[in-house]
């Protein structure tokens, strides 16, 4: 079986590859006279059949993952040529990710693992999707969001958290009608995702009414009581104080109004009201333009609370951010935080980028903001990471090359040069042989 399912990526590598080469050669210079070209159509034809074999032969896999994997690659690749057939390939690959999420019999940690699975299939499935058509991307989210109740710490919570701020950010690019609904949605079921900041920036862009449609849910639901039991909340709020173009000039002065008003209310037990004082730094002159009198009182409760207890308040930021945030969470906390935290929420920054899976982010969080010494500390940490990947990849490549059981010299050809350029870049060696 597991021949199987690398002789059908190789046949997805193949067909993808012939199917980009044809779209290349239809925009190429015309072929010189005297000089037989080969039909492009004919190779497109013949690299859609070739896929077509592939998605059939999909349903003798056992694994829904598997079979889920290949149904997403070809419905992207069908999608110009057929969306009746690439949405029908969307939807078989979520009925794979349901079934694949429904596989929690065992210990904890098998239910953690399957929950793993489906999730980064399921990530795959809706941004792919995203990509075509974001009203079927966000069918399919809803289609395929696992149950709530699950005994895995809240990490499945999360995950549907995360993929749904990541839909919601590429959905803004191409359809922010769309997006400003999905962001009322988000925040009418009390969650503050700090994307709803690039949401009203793009509006603010483009739609003026649409900005203001969104500025009045978000100036509605950002209340005291609201900020001080949510930390998303707080987030957002100050997400939104300092963007850029800022929000109409009333709008403005009525949240900032709001923000500092709770801030000002901060004891050592309210932790989102002491996450919001010590984030209004940066905008004290925002607010000394606006109330003078306001911002030297934000400086005192600064101080009040640090001389009540200097180190206790960023400690317990910093657990509740590596905790429950996500990398984001953490860029913005570290951007506007003590110099004594801040070198800290950068460096569980970059760990969470990397525990999010973005290693190329991980790695410019690093550079970008950490010092040598610390820098030295994480990069490493990214590059064991990358040397797993490597290993991982290079050892199924190597299995995959050692399966190729082609009838033709020219196809076997093919294969090994497709094989190559896919690890030319993290395995130059592996390339060249």
């Amino acid at each position: 079986m597991k021949a199987s399912i690398r002789l059908l990526l190789t046949l997805i590598i193949f067909a993808a590859s012939v199917v980009s080469a044809t779209a290349q050669y239809l925009t190429a210079p015309p072929v010189p006279a005297g000089q037989e070209a080969e039909n492009p159509n004919s190779i497109e034809e013949q690299a859609y059949l070739v896929l077509e074999d592939v998605v059939a032969s999909t349903q003798a896999l056992q694994l829904p993952q598997n079979r889920g994997r290949l149904q997403i690659i070809a419905a992207d690749l069908l999608w110009k040529r057929d969306q009746a057939r690439a949405r029908s390939l969307f939807s078989d690959a979520a009925a794979n990710v349901v079934e694949l999420e429904k596989q929690t019999n065992g210990s904890l940690d098998r239910v953690y693992d399957h929950h793993q699975s489906s999730a980064q299939l399921r990530q795959d499935l809706v941004l792919t999707a995203a990509r075509h058509d974001p009203a079927l991307a966000y069918e399919l989210f809803q289609k395929t969001r696992p149950p709530k109740a699950r005994p895995t710490d809240g990490r499945v919570s999360e995950s549907d958290t995360y993929l749904e701020q990541l839909l919601l950010t590429q959905t803004m690019a191409s359809d922010p009608d769309l997006a400003l609904r999905k962001a009322e949605a988000m925040l009418d079921r009390g969650e503050y995702s700090v994307n709803i900041v690039s949401v009203l920036e793009k509006l603010q862009e483009q739609s003026k009414p649409g900005a203001a449609r969104l500025t009045e849910k978000i100036l509605g639901r950002l209340q005291p009581d609201t900020l001080l039991s949510s930390y998303g909340a707080t987030s957002l709020a100050l997400g939104i104080l300092r963007s850029e173009p800022q929000l109409s000039d009333p709008a403005y002065r009525q949240l900032l109004e709001t923000v500092v008003g709770v801030a000002l209310k901060a004891t050592p037990n309210q932790q989102n009201a002491r996450d919001l004082l010590l984030n209004l730094r940066p905008l004290l002159p925002q607010i000394e333009q606006y109330w003078p009198a306001r911002a030297q009182a934000v400086r005192q409760k600064i101080s009040e609370l640090y001389d009540h207890n200097k180190t206790r308040p960023g400690m317990d930021q910093l657990t509740y951010l590596t905790q429950q945030g996500t990398s984001n969470n953490l860029l913005t906390a570290a951007a506007s935080a003590p110099s004594e935290m801040r070198d800290r929420l950068y460096q569980q920054a970059a760990f969470k980028a990397l525990d999010e899976g973005s290693v190329e982010r991980a790695r410019q969080i690093a550079n970008d903001h950490l010092d040598t010494n610390v820098r030295t500390v994480v990069l490493k940490r990214i590059a064991a990471a990358e040397r797993q990947l490597r290993n991982d990849k290079s050892t199924q490549l190597e299995e995959l090359r050692q399966t190729l059981a082609v009838t033709s010299d020219r196809d076997r050809i093919s294969l090994l040069l497709q094989l190559a350029e896919a690890t030319k870049s993290d395995n130059p060696k592996h390339a060249r042989q």
